[in-house]
Protein backbone atom coordinates (compact mmCIF):
# COMPACT_ATOMS: atom_id res chain seq x y z
CA UNK A 1 0.00 0.00 0.00
CA UNK A 2 0.85 3.90 -0.94
CA UNK A 3 -0.69 6.64 0.47
CA UNK A 4 -0.05 8.24 -3.21
CA UNK A 5 -1.34 5.34 -5.20
CA UNK A 6 -4.68 3.29 -4.83
CA UNK A 7 -3.05 0.50 -6.90
CA UNK A 8 -1.26 -2.04 -5.10
CA UNK A 9 2.17 -2.07 -4.30
CA UNK A 10 3.05 -5.65 -3.92
CA UNK A 11 2.13 -9.40 -1.87
CA UNK A 12 3.80 -10.14 1.47
CA UNK A 13 3.01 -13.38 2.38
CA UNK A 14 3.27 -14.50 6.07
CA UNK A 15 3.63 -16.95 8.29
CA UNK A 16 2.50 -16.27 11.96
CA UNK A 17 2.27 -18.49 14.84
CA UNK A 18 -0.17 -17.57 18.09
CA UNK A 19 1.04 -19.68 21.10
CA UNK A 20 0.24 -19.59 24.80
CA UNK A 21 2.90 -19.41 27.21
CA UNK A 22 2.24 -23.29 28.60
CA UNK A 23 2.72 -23.97 24.77
CA UNK A 24 5.90 -22.54 24.12
CA UNK A 25 8.09 -25.37 24.98
CA UNK A 26 6.39 -27.88 23.26
CA UNK A 27 6.54 -26.31 19.78
CA UNK A 28 10.05 -26.11 18.12
CA UNK A 29 11.17 -23.24 16.64
CA UNK A 30 11.54 -23.67 12.59
CA UNK A 31 14.35 -22.23 10.46
CA UNK A 32 13.74 -19.49 8.01
CA UNK A 33 17.05 -20.19 6.74
CA UNK A 34 17.31 -19.01 2.75
CA UNK A 35 16.75 -22.20 0.27
CA UNK A 36 19.26 -23.84 -1.38
CA UNK A 37 19.60 -25.34 -4.80
CA UNK A 38 20.80 -29.14 -5.23
CA UNK A 39 23.55 -29.61 -7.10
CA UNK A 40 22.79 -30.86 -10.60
CA UNK A 41 25.11 -31.34 -13.58
CA UNK A 42 24.13 -30.29 -17.27
CA UNK A 43 25.86 -32.18 -20.15
CA UNK A 44 25.66 -30.68 -23.55
CA UNK A 45 26.61 -32.34 -26.73
CA UNK A 46 27.44 -30.07 -29.85
CA UNK A 47 27.35 -32.16 -32.51
CA UNK A 48 27.56 -30.03 -36.12
CA UNK A 49 26.90 -26.57 -37.37
CA UNK A 50 25.20 -26.42 -40.77
CA UNK A 51 24.05 -23.67 -43.25
CA UNK A 52 26.45 -20.94 -42.01
CA UNK A 53 26.78 -17.55 -43.13
CA UNK A 54 30.17 -16.65 -44.36
CA UNK A 55 29.34 -13.16 -45.41
CA UNK A 56 32.37 -11.79 -46.83
CA UNK A 57 34.73 -14.95 -45.75
CA UNK A 58 36.12 -17.70 -48.08
CA UNK A 59 37.13 -19.74 -45.26
CA UNK A 60 36.62 -20.02 -41.49
CA UNK A 61 38.23 -21.83 -38.58
CA UNK A 62 35.27 -22.80 -36.97
CA UNK A 63 34.72 -23.65 -33.00
CA UNK A 64 32.05 -23.04 -30.98
CA UNK A 65 31.20 -22.64 -27.32
CA UNK A 66 29.08 -22.48 -24.43
CA UNK A 67 28.34 -20.99 -21.60
CA UNK A 68 25.77 -21.53 -18.15
CA UNK A 69 24.39 -18.75 -16.40
CA UNK A 70 21.50 -19.17 -13.75
CA UNK A 71 20.61 -16.72 -10.71
CA UNK A 72 20.55 -18.83 -7.29
CA UNK A 73 18.06 -18.99 -4.88
CA UNK A 74 20.31 -18.53 -1.80
CA UNK A 75 22.02 -15.18 -2.89
CA UNK A 76 19.79 -13.50 -5.59
CA UNK A 77 22.70 -13.28 -7.89
CA UNK A 78 23.63 -14.36 -11.29
CA UNK A 79 26.67 -17.09 -11.64
CA UNK A 80 28.54 -18.55 -13.61
CA UNK A 81 29.88 -22.19 -12.43
CA UNK A 82 32.37 -22.70 -14.58
CA UNK A 83 34.21 -20.11 -17.61
CA UNK A 84 33.14 -20.55 -21.21
CA UNK A 85 34.34 -24.11 -22.78
CA UNK A 86 35.11 -24.03 -26.36
CA UNK A 87 34.94 -26.98 -28.57
CA UNK A 88 37.89 -27.77 -30.90
CA UNK A 89 39.27 -25.76 -34.02
CA UNK A 90 37.48 -27.29 -37.50
CA UNK A 91 40.34 -25.21 -39.22
CA UNK A 92 40.17 -24.02 -43.44
CA UNK A 93 36.39 -25.05 -43.84
CA UNK A 94 35.02 -23.54 -46.63
CA UNK A 95 31.32 -22.05 -47.44
CA UNK A 96 30.21 -26.14 -49.11
CA UNK A 97 31.46 -27.82 -45.60
CA UNK A 98 29.67 -28.08 -42.20
CA UNK A 99 31.08 -27.76 -39.21
CA UNK A 100 31.36 -31.83 -37.38
CA UNK A 101 31.96 -31.75 -33.34
CA UNK A 102 30.53 -34.32 -31.41
CA UNK A 103 32.11 -32.07 -28.96
CA UNK A 104 31.12 -32.66 -25.01
CA UNK A 105 30.47 -29.76 -22.28
CA UNK A 106 30.03 -30.25 -18.83
CA UNK A 107 28.46 -27.41 -16.57
CA UNK A 108 28.14 -27.77 -12.51
CA UNK A 109 24.48 -26.31 -12.40
CA UNK A 110 21.55 -25.78 -9.34
CA UNK A 111 18.14 -26.79 -8.84
CA UNK A 112 15.63 -25.05 -8.09
CA UNK A 113 17.31 -21.58 -10.03
CA UNK A 114 15.99 -18.42 -11.81
CA UNK A 115 16.61 -17.11 -15.12
CA UNK A 116 19.15 -20.05 -16.03
CA UNK A 117 20.30 -19.97 -19.82
CA UNK A 118 22.41 -21.45 -21.99
CA UNK A 119 24.81 -19.23 -24.28
CA UNK A 120 26.11 -20.71 -27.69
CA UNK A 121 27.92 -19.30 -29.89
CA UNK A 122 30.18 -20.00 -33.11
CA UNK A 123 33.25 -18.23 -33.33
CA UNK A 124 36.08 -17.86 -36.42
CA UNK A 125 39.60 -18.04 -34.61
CA UNK A 126 42.01 -15.83 -35.29
CA UNK A 127 45.76 -15.50 -34.32
CA UNK A 128 46.88 -12.04 -33.70
CA UNK A 129 43.42 -10.58 -33.65
CA UNK A 130 40.04 -11.43 -31.20
CA UNK A 131 37.86 -14.31 -32.28
CA UNK A 132 35.13 -13.43 -35.03
CA UNK A 133 31.97 -14.09 -33.80
CA UNK A 134 29.81 -15.63 -36.61
CA UNK A 135 26.54 -16.22 -34.67
CA UNK A 136 24.84 -17.12 -31.74
CA UNK A 137 21.62 -18.40 -29.67
CA UNK A 138 20.63 -17.61 -26.22
CA UNK A 139 18.67 -20.76 -24.50
CA UNK A 140 16.08 -20.37 -22.00
CA UNK A 141 16.50 -23.43 -19.67
CA UNK A 142 13.83 -22.72 -17.39
CA UNK A 143 10.89 -24.97 -17.98
CA UNK A 144 14.12 -27.47 -19.59
CA UNK A 145 15.29 -27.27 -15.60
CA UNK A 146 11.35 -27.57 -14.27
CA UNK A 147 10.80 -30.83 -15.74
CA UNK A 148 13.73 -32.42 -14.65
CA UNK A 149 13.18 -31.31 -11.09
CA UNK A 150 9.62 -32.12 -11.17
CA UNK A 151 10.87 -35.82 -12.03
CA UNK A 152 13.19 -36.00 -9.61
CA UNK A 153 15.85 -37.86 -12.15
CA UNK A 154 17.61 -36.95 -15.34
CA UNK A 155 15.65 -35.32 -18.40
CA UNK A 156 17.29 -34.89 -22.05
CA UNK A 157 16.08 -33.13 -24.93
CA UNK A 158 17.38 -32.96 -28.68
CA UNK A 159 17.40 -29.36 -30.22
CA UNK A 160 18.38 -28.04 -33.35
CA UNK A 161 18.68 -24.71 -33.22
CA UNK A 162 18.81 -21.78 -36.13
CA UNK A 163 21.45 -18.48 -34.67
CA UNK A 164 21.57 -15.15 -35.67
CA UNK A 165 23.74 -12.03 -34.94
CA UNK A 166 22.91 -8.96 -33.63
CA UNK A 167 24.46 -7.10 -36.95
CA UNK A 168 22.99 -8.99 -39.74
CA UNK A 169 19.04 -10.19 -40.30
CA UNK A 170 17.89 -13.76 -40.65
CA UNK A 171 19.55 -17.07 -39.64
CA UNK A 172 23.27 -16.97 -39.57
CA UNK A 173 23.40 -20.77 -39.10
CA UNK A 174 21.91 -24.07 -37.36
CA UNK A 175 23.37 -25.92 -34.61
CA UNK A 176 21.92 -29.28 -33.33
CA UNK A 177 22.49 -30.06 -30.04
CA UNK A 178 21.73 -32.49 -27.21
CA UNK A 179 21.01 -31.37 -23.33
CA UNK A 180 20.50 -34.27 -20.40
CA UNK A 181 20.70 -32.70 -17.03
CA UNK A 182 21.82 -35.59 -13.93
CA UNK A 183 21.26 -35.41 -10.29
CA UNK A 184 24.24 -35.73 -8.61
CA UNK A 185 23.99 -38.83 -7.69
CA UNK A 186 23.10 -40.28 -11.51
CA UNK A 187 26.15 -38.13 -12.51
CA UNK A 188 28.52 -40.17 -9.44
CA UNK A 189 27.08 -43.11 -10.97
CA UNK A 190 27.44 -42.33 -15.06
CA UNK A 191 30.81 -39.79 -15.49
CA UNK A 192 32.07 -39.01 -18.39
CA UNK A 193 34.28 -36.84 -19.97
CA UNK A 194 34.68 -33.34 -21.85
CA UNK A 195 35.74 -33.32 -25.27
CA UNK A 196 35.19 -36.00 -28.26
CA UNK A 197 35.22 -39.26 -26.75
CA UNK A 198 34.48 -42.67 -28.54
CA UNK A 199 30.67 -42.87 -27.86
CA UNK A 200 30.15 -39.48 -29.60
CA UNK A 201 31.73 -40.42 -32.74
CA UNK A 202 28.05 -41.77 -34.10
CA UNK A 203 25.24 -39.71 -33.29
CA UNK A 204 22.71 -43.09 -32.68
CA UNK A 205 22.50 -44.14 -36.45
CA UNK A 206 22.16 -40.42 -37.40
CA UNK A 207 25.35 -39.50 -39.06
CA UNK A 208 28.97 -40.02 -38.02
CA UNK A 209 31.67 -37.43 -36.96
CA UNK A 210 33.42 -36.72 -40.21
CA UNK A 211 35.74 -33.09 -41.19
CA UNK A 212 35.70 -32.35 -44.35
CA UNK A 213 38.94 -32.07 -45.61
CA UNK A 214 40.81 -28.04 -45.53
CA UNK A 215 41.85 -26.63 -48.36
CA UNK A 216 45.80 -25.58 -47.40
CA UNK A 217 47.14 -23.18 -49.61
CA UNK A 218 50.35 -24.32 -51.20
CA UNK A 219 51.41 -20.97 -51.74
CA UNK A 220 52.42 -20.06 -47.98
CA UNK A 221 52.83 -22.14 -44.87
CA UNK A 222 50.65 -19.17 -42.52
CA UNK A 223 47.94 -21.80 -42.31
CA UNK A 224 49.78 -24.53 -40.87
CA UNK A 225 51.66 -22.45 -38.28
CA UNK A 226 48.02 -20.73 -37.53
CA UNK A 227 47.17 -23.80 -36.22
CA UNK A 228 50.20 -25.05 -34.12
CA UNK A 229 50.36 -21.86 -32.43
CA UNK A 230 46.55 -21.08 -31.85
CA UNK A 231 47.20 -22.82 -27.89
CA UNK A 232 49.70 -19.78 -27.45
CA UNK A 233 47.81 -17.05 -29.17
CA UNK A 234 47.98 -14.41 -26.15
CA UNK A 235 52.12 -15.34 -25.74
CA UNK A 236 52.19 -14.83 -29.96
CA UNK A 237 50.36 -10.78 -29.36
CA UNK A 238 52.83 -10.08 -26.54
CA UNK A 239 56.00 -11.33 -28.63
CA UNK A 240 54.55 -9.79 -31.86
CA UNK A 241 54.39 -6.37 -29.97
CA UNK A 242 57.48 -7.36 -28.69
CA UNK A 243 58.87 -7.57 -31.68
CA UNK A 244 57.42 -4.28 -33.57
CA UNK A 245 59.10 -2.20 -30.49
CA UNK A 246 62.52 -3.94 -30.91
CA UNK A 247 62.81 -3.22 -34.75
CA UNK A 248 61.81 0.44 -33.84
CA UNK A 249 64.29 1.22 -31.09
CA UNK A 250 66.89 -0.58 -33.54
CA UNK A 251 65.62 1.54 -36.99
CA UNK A 252 66.38 5.06 -34.97
CA UNK A 253 69.94 5.64 -35.87
CA UNK A 254 71.41 9.03 -36.81
CA UNK A 255 74.93 9.95 -38.47
CA UNK A 256 78.05 10.93 -36.43
CA UNK A 257 80.98 9.56 -38.47
CA UNK A 258 84.20 11.59 -37.25
CA UNK A 259 85.10 11.87 -41.06
CA UNK A 260 81.64 14.10 -41.69
CA UNK A 261 82.53 16.66 -38.59
CA UNK A 262 84.86 19.52 -38.57
CA UNK A 263 86.23 21.93 -35.54
CA UNK A 264 85.12 19.46 -32.94
CA UNK A 265 85.04 20.91 -29.27
CA UNK A 266 84.75 19.14 -25.96
CA UNK A 267 80.96 19.59 -24.18
CA UNK A 268 79.16 18.76 -21.23
CA UNK A 269 76.21 15.98 -21.17
CA UNK A 270 75.90 14.21 -18.08
CA UNK A 271 73.97 11.28 -19.93
CA UNK A 272 77.24 10.56 -22.16
CA UNK A 273 79.58 11.04 -19.60
CA UNK A 274 77.94 8.49 -17.28
CA UNK A 275 78.46 6.28 -20.33
CA UNK A 276 81.98 6.89 -20.05
CA UNK A 277 81.99 8.40 -23.38
CA UNK A 278 83.62 12.27 -24.52
CA UNK A 279 80.82 13.97 -24.71
CA UNK A 280 81.60 16.97 -28.15
CA UNK A 281 79.82 19.71 -30.46
CA UNK A 282 80.93 20.27 -34.01
CA UNK A 283 80.92 21.63 -37.21
CA UNK A 284 79.11 19.56 -40.37
CA UNK A 285 81.99 19.27 -43.25
CA UNK A 286 81.61 19.45 -46.97
CA UNK A 287 80.97 15.57 -47.11
CA UNK A 288 78.19 16.10 -44.71
CA UNK A 289 76.79 18.59 -46.85
CA UNK A 290 76.06 15.79 -49.65
CA UNK A 291 74.29 13.97 -47.00
CA UNK A 292 71.82 16.88 -46.31
CA UNK A 293 73.51 17.90 -42.76
CA UNK A 294 74.71 21.38 -42.00
CA UNK A 295 75.49 23.51 -39.07
CA UNK A 296 76.45 22.43 -36.26
CA UNK A 297 75.64 19.01 -34.07
CA UNK A 298 75.71 17.90 -30.27
CA UNK A 299 76.49 14.36 -29.47
CA UNK A 300 79.42 11.78 -29.60
CA UNK A 301 81.78 10.24 -32.18
CA UNK A 302 80.47 7.02 -33.51
CA UNK A 303 83.59 5.66 -33.81
CA UNK A 304 84.78 6.01 -29.85
CA UNK A 305 80.65 4.28 -29.60
CA UNK A 306 81.71 1.70 -31.72
CA UNK A 307 84.94 1.01 -29.85
CA UNK A 308 83.21 0.64 -26.01
CA UNK A 309 80.16 -1.06 -27.04
CA UNK A 310 78.87 -3.74 -29.34
CA UNK A 311 76.63 -3.84 -31.69
CA UNK A 312 74.20 -2.06 -32.33
CA UNK A 313 75.14 0.53 -30.29
CA UNK A 314 77.11 1.66 -33.46
CA UNK A 315 76.17 0.62 -36.94
CA UNK A 316 78.12 1.12 -40.53
CA UNK A 317 75.48 2.78 -42.81
CA UNK A 318 75.76 1.62 -46.46
CA UNK A 319 77.84 4.64 -47.53
CA UNK A 320 80.16 3.49 -45.13
CA UNK A 321 80.18 6.15 -42.75
CA UNK A 322 79.14 5.09 -38.83
CA UNK A 323 75.93 5.58 -36.81
CA UNK A 324 75.06 6.01 -33.17
CA UNK A 325 71.71 4.52 -31.76
CA UNK A 326 70.42 7.76 -29.45
CA UNK A 327 67.60 5.30 -28.14
CA UNK A 328 70.10 2.62 -26.97
CA UNK A 329 72.41 5.10 -25.49
CA UNK A 330 69.49 6.77 -23.66
CA UNK A 331 68.17 3.50 -22.10
CA UNK A 332 72.16 2.47 -21.25
CA UNK A 333 72.50 5.69 -19.28
CA UNK A 334 69.22 5.71 -17.56
CA UNK A 335 69.70 2.27 -16.30
CA UNK A 336 72.75 3.31 -15.02
CA UNK A 337 71.81 6.61 -13.21
CA UNK A 338 68.90 4.01 -12.10
CA UNK A 339 71.70 1.54 -10.77
CA UNK A 340 74.07 4.18 -8.86
CA UNK A 341 71.08 5.95 -7.20
CA UNK A 342 70.13 2.23 -5.64
CA UNK A 343 73.65 2.00 -5.02
CA UNK A 344 73.68 5.36 -2.89
CA UNK A 345 70.27 4.08 -1.17
CA UNK A 346 72.03 0.87 0.08
CA UNK A 347 75.14 2.51 1.27
CA UNK A 348 73.30 5.57 2.78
Amino acid sequence: WNDTSGLPQGRVECWIDLLEDKDLANVPVISLSPPKGDPWELRVVCWKVTDLNFRDKTKVDLFCSGLLEFKSIEDDKMKRPVDRQDTDTQWFMEPQHYGSFHWRWIFPAQLPCNIPKLLVQTWDCELLTPNDAICECNLQLGGFFKAAEKKGSSHTVELELGMTHPNFRGIQGNIQLSMEILTEEEAEDDPVDVGRLPELMDREGMYAYYRPPGSFPSFSLWPIIKARLMKYKKHCIGCCIGTVIVCVVLAVVVVSDVRLKANVQPWHSPKYERLGLTPVQWEWNQAAGELGLYGRGYGVIAQEVKAKFPWPMAVQGFDGYYRVNPVLLELASLGIACLNGISQLLLG
